[in-house]
């Protein structure tokens, strides 16, 4: 039997573009689309701008599923993943999700439905069915792209998604958002001296002694190869999040037994705070600056980071701190020339006079 479906067409009117979709007959009409939707197991939706249901073909295992999408769709919850999904086609991107109702799970993927003149008017989707097999081995790989393989932390992507959510208004975030990160001074010279082996295994046990130090609401990640990030929610004040870095800066404190290794470790800090609104990168950016400052002052050191610090000290403390992380992943293809005292002809010190800076 030949394939039987329709398309989905906008109608516009004079005074406005209309998210309300008809079906046009294609091959046999809307009779050969509802056919489909009956003999598969598929959920067919089409939505507005406000994320209001205008069209849907289901078939009859998904009765009710339809009706509990279009209420979750139109609750706003902004953390839902359905939700989420839905704003992004409305931005001109596809987006898939998974929604589970007690024992059914549904992958979807939405995409943008566009006017005559391109511009994005709402979104159509198409859900299917996931079998426990299924569903377990996407999870898995959903988990494997999003955690880090050596700590089992939330890795950047994972972590930047949850600030997202966050500074976005998410229920389980309103108020008092900060974000910590957190660089294990001299990391580089445990894996120089002792071996990548050892080192994997401090990171692992810094994991561990972090984690047991925060709420379980907290949010800790591996956010880069010698830094984790924590994202703190509901706290009331700044002292509050000092608190919470010197309480895990203090974790550090006690030398690690690394299967009979025993190495020593600090810790530097960067904070800063936000409130919904706020542009994730713009947040990471100011921890990332605090904490710039803070390994400028040495190991062991807090600093929080202050909005209304002059500009040109912010300017000196990105150089400086974009500096040393060029040091650090060998970026600097420098050449040194010594500074030599005039009276006595001794070496003073030395300068770089030429950094390359990859872009």
């Amino acid at each position: 039997m030949k394939a039987e479906y329709a398309r989905l067409v906008v109608r516009e009117s004079a005074s406005e573009s209309s998210a309300v979709t008809e079906t046009e007959p294609v091959r046999t009409g809307e009779a050969g689309m509802r056919m489909l939707a009956e003999q598969v197991p598929v959920l067919l939706w089409a939505t507005d701008r406000h994320l209001r249901v205008t069209w849907g073909l289901r078939h009859p295992s998904f009765a009710g599923l339809d009706a509990r999408l279009a209420q979750l769709l139109t609750s706003g919850e902004a953390e839902a993943a359905a939700v989420a999904a839905h704003r992004r086609a409305l931005r001109g991107e596809a987006a898939e999700f998974d929604q589970v109702w007690e024992d059914r799970t549904l992958h979807a993927r939405v995409e943008p439905v566009r006017s005559s003149a391109g511009d994005v008017v709402g979104t159509v989707a198409l859900a299917l069915e996931m079998d426990e097999a299924a569903r377990q081995k996407r999870e898995e790989m959903l988990r494997a792209g999003r955690h880090d393989a050596l700590t089992n932390l939330p890795n950047r992507t994972l972590f930047l998604e949850r600030l997202r959510q966050a500074t976005a208004g998410a229920d389980w975030c309103r108020e008092g958002l900060f974000v910590l990160l957190l660089d294990v001074d001299g990391f580089r010279e445990v894996n120089a001296r002792l071996g990548f082996e050892v080192g994997d295994r401090l990171l692992a046990a810094v994991a561990g002694r972090l984690g047991r130090r925060l709420r379980p609401g907290d949010t800790l990640a591996r956010y880069g190869p010698d830094e984790f990030a924590v994202l703190l929610c509901g706290l009331h004040s700044g002292d509050e999040a000092m608190l919470v870095a010197r309480r895990l800066m203090g974790e550090m404190d006690a030398r690690f037994d690394l299967q009979g290794a025993m190495v020593s470790a600090s810790a530097s800090v960067g904070l800063a705070g936000a409130t919904a609104g706020h542009r994730p990168e713009d947040v990471v950016r100011d921890a990332e600056r605090a904490l710039g400052r803070a390994k400028l002052l040495g190991r062991s050191r807090c600093q929080v980071f202050q909005p209304g610090r002059d500009a040109q000290e912010t300017l000196l403390m990105d150089v400086e701190t974009a500096l040393r992380r060029a040091l650090e992943i060998d970026e600097v293809r420098g050449r040194y020339r010594p500074t030599v005292m005039r009276k006595d002809g001794q070496v003073a010190g030395f300068e770089v006079v030429l950094w390359k800076r990859a872009r």
